[in-house]
């Protein structure tokens, strides 16, 4: 289909379209078929050039279910046209199970799309743009619609384009209908290829069961048993440590107590995420403690107190790779100290939970301790640690 060109207000995320005359979105698409959708960034009217390296993605879901998985999908984010900072360009495959389900029984049906930007200097916050519809038909338009649409006649005239010609397979095109018809006579010229033909065979074959090789003196083997004296290696006592390391590294139940060192040095701020040392899971496991401890943690100056700013972000995988892309825990600290020293800290952050989190999952911590007294310091600390206590599920 030919491009469709949406323009996005890079403050309000308001969206509006430059190929129609509604001051709303109209984009349109048939199922089966090539979605192109170039989008652009305003502000006041004027076109505004985004960060280098910002990244996006368009997302479509079913109408009613905007809180549930896309039925599209696109993470591509194609530079486009001579101003390569404001005009990006998505193409997709309008086709998938869960759209081909919901359009089984209607022409058309109008999806919920956004388009989602994530500038760098701003992770792990991403912007989105208002929701805007996209309306995606079942096939092209026809004598009987009420609204035909060109841009449908358009990909007819692409898919036709498209068929393989010279197949064995024969297509029956109704030009009124707009539809095609797979003829059943035209899969019946099988092709047959002699065995000379055939490259990369063997060059000889078992012809009886007494030239095959590797097999059992007995097929199936009868079950039997062994004295220890008769195993080559191995004894009971071995068996019995075997039986001890499953039971307590393998089996589901096993308790865990972490303690991870994030860092250890003089600092007020720490961000797992962007030095790349999250916490990851190697088990299925039920989380039911999250706690933060410092090393020498010393109060502003001014009125010996400490502030911090803390984010868990928890994050299943395979999502593992965007920061709480599935929840975070978000509080500020405070404590008065009694006076100046330094002291430890330990701040508690989830104690006696059920948080259930699968293989490959990780969790980041986000500290910063705020603000500034009257002369410039922050509270401080040097060493932290992230403690994690648990059970594994498998």
């Amino acid at each position: 289909m030919d491009q469709q060109h949406l323009c996005i207000n890079a403050g309000t995320g308001e969206v509006t379209a430059s190929n129609v005359s509604s001051t709303l979105p109209s984009l349109s698409g048939i199922l089966g078929t090539l979605f192109v959708l170039r989008v652009t960034f305003e502000q006041d009217n004027v076109p505004v050039a985004l960060p280098a390296n910002t990244t996006g993605k368009l997302t479509v879901k079913l109408p009613g279910a905007e809180s549930g998985s896309p039925v599209l999908l696109d993470t591509s984010w194609t530079v486009a046209g001579p101003n390569a900072q404001t005009s990006y360009t998505f193409s997709l495959l309008a086709d998938s199970e869960p759209l081909r389900t919901a359009l089984s029984n209607s022409a058309a049906i109008a999806l919920t799309a956004q388009i989602e930007w994530q500038i760098t200097s701003e992770l792990p916050h991403p912007r989105k743009s208002l929701a805007f519809p996209i309306t995606l038909r079942n096939s092209p338009s026809r004598p009987g619609d009420t609204a035909p649409d060109p841009a449908a006649d358009a990909a007819w005239a692409w898919i036709k384009a498209r068929l393989v010609a010279g197949s064995n397979v024969t297509f029956t095109l109704n030009e009124e209908t707009k539809t095609i018809t797979i003829n059943s006579a035209g899969g019946a010229s099988n092709p047959t290829v002699t065995w000379s033909n055939v490259t990369g065979k063997p060059s000889t074959f078992p012809t009886s069961w007494n030239e095959v090789t590797g097999k059992p003196s007995t097929f199936p083997p009868s079950g039997h048993n062994h004295a220890w004296s008769q195993i080559n290696s191995g004894s009971p006592s071995d068996n019995a440590a075997l039986v001890a390391f499953v039971q307590s590294n393998g089996a589901a139940g096993q308790m865990f107590d972490l303690l991870i060192p994030l860092s250890s040095a003089v600092s007020s701020s720490y961000n797992s995420n962007l030095l790349g040392t999250p916490l990851i899971l190697p088990r299925d496991a039920v989380v039911t403690h999250i706690g933060l401890a410092m090393r020498n943690a010393a109060p502003r100056t001014t009125d010996n107190f400490f502030q911090s700013n803390i984010i868990i972000y928890g994050t299943d995988a395979p999502n593992s790779s965007s920061p709480g892309g599935l929840y975070a825990q978000s509080f500020w600290f405070y404590e008065y100290f009694p006076n100046s020293d330094a002291k430890g800290l330990g701040i508690p952050l989830l104690v006696n939970g059920a948080l259930a989190m699968p293989a490959g999952s990780k969790i980041d911590v986000y500290i910063d301790t705020g603000f500034p007294d009257a002369y410039s310091t922050l509270p401080t600390f040097n060493g932290l640690w992230l403690r994690v206590r648990g059970r594994y599920t498998n």
